[in-house]
């Protein structure tokens, strides 16, 4: 019978240390090296680039013919994600026989997004807008600085495509880079008739700061000095609008005073005169944190219903 020595039992584990050792550095640098990451979201740009060009020439098979449709949203630091978020684009723009799309641009100092960007816009042949900060003007607060950009599309839209008939706001990092579901959206377009702005449900519905309904009508970042019962407010929100989507038919909408979750669609005849803020001047807790922010959508979504009488809905369907 082998009887297995202490040597022997050194020799194994030194064997398992140096399998184990070259595993893991094999997995480290294939799995999550950026330059091998960056290869694939390089080539996946050049594909999605290919399509725009073809798109750009237009499209005659078009499901809507005589509707024309803006997209557009903020970028910033978000280059992986352009390519996947474009190519959803693509495939939204393949719809309308008209399509634009208009993105304000912000200094991104970790990446190459205004590279990407000009490589699209080039493709398009001018039917991307890129807006860039103005001397990249810098606010001391985020939502501010975020309104702000969002605040230069709108102008644009009522300048120069006050006759289309949609916008789609959507924002250009991971929540969109997934493959869109169409199918949900062009259902969702056929009820147009019952919604002036339309959001939708998620898996997770994560977009909790925009949200505003029925007794949920306070800033959730600003309940109390305490950010932990601030995250336990957000949970009830979270858990309650999860649990009134469920109850809706997929043909049905729960009607808010805000939502955003990442894509909305806007009717453009409600836009006009109305803007995004990031300051927090709505349903202040008196102890709260005070603080100088609260969601842009919020304040952008109140003129829309109030001066414009628009109906904002969610749609418990998912794109994403």
């Amino acid at each position: 019978m082998f009887k297995i020595t202490r040597k022997h039992q050194l020799s194994i584990v030194v064997i398992l240390v140096v399998y184990i050792s070259y595993y893991l550095i094999f997995y480290k640098i294939v799995k999550y090296n950026p330059v091998l990451k960056h290869s694939d979201v390089h080539l996946r740009h050049e594909q999605v680039v290919k399509s725009l060009a073809k798109m750009a020439e237009g499209n005659n098979l078009a499901l809507y013919k005589n509707k024309k449709i803006v997209i557009g949203g903020c970028v910033k630091n978000v280059q992986k994600h352009l390519p996947a978020v474009f190519d959803n684009i693509v495939t939204i723009c393949d719809l309308f026989s008209y399509c634009r799309v208009i993105v304000y641009y912000d200094k991104s100092w970790k990446d190459d997004t205004l590279k990407y960007l000009n490589d699209y816009s080039k493709a398009l042949k001018g039917k991307l807008t890129i807006i860039k900060n103005p001397n990249f003007i810098s606010k001391k607060y985020r939502t501010h600085r975020i309104a702000f950009g969002r605040n230069k599309i709108i102008e644009k839209i009522e300048n120069d495509f006050s006759n289309y008939d949609y916008f789609i706001n959507i924002d250009f990092d991971d929540v969109s880079s997934t493959k869109i579901n169409i199918s949900n959206l062009t259902k969702t377009l056929a009820l147009a008739n019952q919604y002036d702005v339309v959001t939708f449900a998620r898996d997770s519905y994560y977009d909790i700061w925009a949200l505003r309904y029925n007794n949920f009508l306070i800033n959730s970042h600003d309940i109390s000095k305490d950010s932990s019962k601030n995250t336990a407010y957000c949970s009830i929100i979270r858990e309650d609008i999860t649990k009134q989507l469920s109850k809706l038919r997929d043909d049905e909408f729960f009607e808010v005073d805000s939502a955003f979750n990442g894509f909305g669609v806007y009717k453009i005849p409600k836009l006009y005169g109305c803007r995004y803020s990031g300051e927090n001047i709505l349903f202040k807790v008196p102890n709260g944190r005070n603080k100088k922010e609260d969601c842009e959508h919020v304040s952008f979504h109140r003129c829309l219903r109030l001066e414009n009488g628009a109906r904002i809905v969610i749609s418990p369907r998912k794109l994403f």
